[in-house]
């Protein structure tokens, strides 16, 4: 049995780009169906979530739009792929 990757989504749904970002993550789901996705609400430049420090899952797919959120992201030691052109996520 194939086990469920857990994926963290932190990104906001409000424009265009996001949602093209989250249209590209569901067409992947649907041909690697071994995925779990975890999608709250987030608002773009928002503080980080209170949920992000207990998150444990294998990875977040973030847009990392302040240095408060990459700190929070960066403490939880789960491999990351930051979809912003801000660049505050190191690496």
């Amino acid at each position: 049995m194939i086990r469920r990757r857990s994926v963290a989504l932190l990104i906001e749904t409000s424009n265009a780009y996001a949602r093209g970002l989250l249209s590209g993550i569901v067409d992947y789901i649907h041909s690697h169906d071994a995925w779990s996705i975890y999608l709250p609400e987030q608002e773009r430049a928002a503080p980080p979530p209170e949920w992000i420090r207990r998150w444990k899952g294998d990875g977040i797919i973030a847009r990392i739009e302040t240095k408060e959120i990459a700190e929070a992201i960066q403490r939880t030691g789960i491999p990351v792929v930051d979809v912003s052109a801000a660049r505050h996520y190191p690496g």
